[in-house]
């Protein structure tokens, strides 16, 4: 019998370990009674195999300040710090996982798009690079607001999806 998902209510299946539909780690069948949104009691330290709720946030806000880090830095290297969060964090923390996943997909597809902007201004000899600043002024403007929402979402156990990502890493 599916349980209710703590986060957006919906239907979980009892050997689910986060939400189909928002993605928020939920009890997984004869696993501990804590995500990272509800800690364990005091003293208690998590079974061997998981990850504290703490830790899994800090990871999780981790794959969304490397992004800004890496953005920084050079630009093309936003994608690297959620990818490296990502591959060290997927098979055992799936809140972790679920935030990199998703920092990852965005910085991929903002730097597709940049890719593209670049390749259409010398298509055209400049001509659309009068359309292509501003539109990036704009796009990084949000870039920043929403690595921004995101790292805040992680920082307080919830969810988080990006406005505007193609899914190309699953």
């Amino acid at each position: 019998m599916p349980g209710a998902c703590p986060n957006c209510g919906g239907g979980v299946p009892p050997e689910a370990s986060f939400c189909p539909t928002c993605s928020y780690p939920v009890r997984s069948a004869g696993g501990p009674d804590w995500a990272p949104g509800n800690a364990p009691p005091p003293g208690q330290a998590p079974p061997p195999g998981q990850v504290s709720p703490q830790e899994s946030r800090n990871y999780a806000m981790a794959a969304h300040l490397t992004a800004l880090a890496g953005a920084f830095v050079g630009g093309i290297a936003s994608f690297v710090g959620p990818l490296v969060i990502w591959l060290i964090r997927k098979d055992n923390d799936a809140f972790a996982a679920a935030h990199a996943l998703e920092a990852l997909n965005f910085n991929l597809t903002l730097l597709i798009l940049g890719f593209a902007a670049v390749l259409l201004g010398v298509l055209t000899i400049g001509i659309a690079l009068l359309v292509i600043v501003p539109a990036a002024l704009v796009i990084g403007i949000l870039w920043l607001v929403w690595t921004i929402q995101g790292s805040l979402a992680a920082s307080r156990g919830e969810p988080y999806r990006y406005p505007v990502s193609i899914r190309m890493v699953s």
